[in-house]
């Protein structure tokens, strides 16, 4: 087997890796790159743990034992994907882990193995993560980022973790700038209150970087605090009939 070897301090980008593929992590873990989940997070399937040592030079490193440890990691890793789905070994990260480099013995990019293997496991638990490679179009659109365009007036939309993020689009005022309504409170939204959106607009010169709060629930990354909740189960949305944003 060709030796591995990489360097301890340089890592693959992110267009160095690819769906099926596993790879090497700095702390030694295998995991076996499953793509992005519908909140835009790197996920990966942990396979198993290798021992990794310094060779000769001493920023370069090596899997110890090598022949020994890596048939066992083929071995180990071949297994694993003829059997349940632990989500435990899931891993999710909003950034790209650090790591060395492709584990090239084992790959499930092939055939489908690794869409047909997950599809199964889907149907088995639904607390594994909804992952893009296994969405249609349609449903990609209902998942990501809201575009200038798609912005509807009167609807719910938050940023980041969604907690102290939640605004309603009140619309575009007269010299193009988008305007915001940022909801601290419920009960003071809902009274849908044409004066208290007004007198509280924030002016964006561009579209925030938004989802629709009715897709939080399927959002890993939202933190579902009650109020939004109630939110989405009103399926609230705000009467801008009257509203002046000049």
């Amino acid at each position: 087997m060709e030796r591995l070897v990489f360097n301890n301090n340089v890592f693959l980008k992110k267009k160095d890796i690819s769906f099926g593929h596993v790879y090497l992590f700095k702390d030694g873990r295998l995991g076996v790159y499953l793509g992005t989940s519908v909140d835009e997070q790197f996920v990966f399937y942990i396979l198993a743990k290798a021992l990794l040592q310094s060779t000769e030079n001493w920023r370069v490193l090596t899997i110890a034992h090598y022949d020994i440890q890596v048939k066992f990691l083929i071995s180990i890793a071949e297994q694993l994907m003829h059997t349940g789905c632990d989500v435990d070994c899931i891993l999710k990260l909003k950034g790209l882990p650090d790591l060395y480099c492709d584990f090239g013995y084992v790959s499930y990019d092939k055939d489908n193995e690794l869409l047909k293997w997950y599809t199964k496991n889907k149907m088995l638990n639904e607390k594994l993560p909804q992952l893009s490679a296994f969405m249609n179009k349609e449903e990609k659109k209902k998942s990501i980022f809201v575009s200038a365009k798609d912005l509807v007036p009167g609807e719910l939309y938050y940023t980041g973790s969604l907690w102290r993020s939640l605004y309603m689009y009140l619309g575009r005022d007269s010299n193009g700038y988008f305007c915001w309504y940022f909801v601290g409170n419920k009960d003071i939204l809902i009274q849908n209150n044409l004066f208290e959106y007004q007198r509280n607009i924030d002016r964006t010169k561009s579209n925030k970087r938004c989802k629709r709060l009715a897709d939080a629930v399927n959002d890993s990354g939202a933190y579902l605090y009650d109020d939004a909740k109630k939110l989405i189960d009103m399926h609230w949305k705000g009467n801008l009939i009257g509203l002046r944003l000049d």
